[in-house]
């Protein structure tokens, strides 16, 4: 949970309430560090805990983002699209290098039946699918599934952003980007401005 970058880059540290949720382990005594853990524990403990931090910190109830990157970015379907309880509490979707379906993972419903059912709970909502390769989760994946939700996507060069292999970052699959001055970091922005302003047309 330390490592997480991706919403305080969004937020810019401003106007925006920017919480880790963790994965629950099986033992619910500690952060899941590979997959999942006890998933169905992770989702209550969203449910349970969007709306009282929102309460406690004042938070918008109609303005709630889930993001994610890597592992965190399937998530925001695989724990964030789960059942219709949890999904109808977020306004938009995004994600930076990974989505759910796009790939076969070695656990239980990773297939892509299995993750366009979850994706059918997004009602239309907007998905902002980020990565080195988004435009190919659209043309591999998404393409055929257009309908589900207002899906933008976005390449980031992120070797280009960091001039990787020099420099402290070190591999080119980080979310620290967003962290960066960039063109594309700026795009981000905009989009969530839309959304959370209503502007957002499909």
């Amino acid at each position: 949970m330390k490592d997480a970058n991706l919403g305080y880059g969004i937020s810019g540290g401003s106007k925006f309430i920017w919480v880790v949720m963790p994965f629950i382990a099986m033992d619910k005594e500690h952060n899941e560090v590979t997959w999942w853990g006890d998933r169905q524990s992770t989702i209550d403990y969203c449910k349970q805990n969007v709306p009282r931090i929102c309460k406690e910190f004042g938070g918008d109830l109609e303005n709630l983002l889930i993001c994610g990157f890597s592992r965190g970015a399937i998530a925001t379907s695989y724990i964030g699209l789960a059942d219709d309880e949890v999904a109808r509490i977020w306004k938009a979707v995004i994600t930076h290098d990974h989505f759910d379906g796009a790939k076969q993972w070695p656990y239980p419903e990773s297939n892509r039946q299995s993750a366009i059912h979850r994706l059918t709970r997004l009602r239309g909502r907007p998905v902002l699918v980020c990565g080195q390769h988004a435009t190919g989760v659209r043309r591999k994946f998404l393409g055929e599934h257009m309908d589900l939700a207002a899906f933008t996507f976005l390449d980031i060069p992120v070797n280009s952003i960091f001039n990787i292999p020099e420099g402290p970052y070190l591999h080119s699959h980080t979310d620290l980007w967003m962290h960066r001055p960039s063109i594309y970091r700026d795009q981000v922005r905009t989009w969530i401005q839309k959304v959370v302003e209503n502007h957002f047309e499909k």
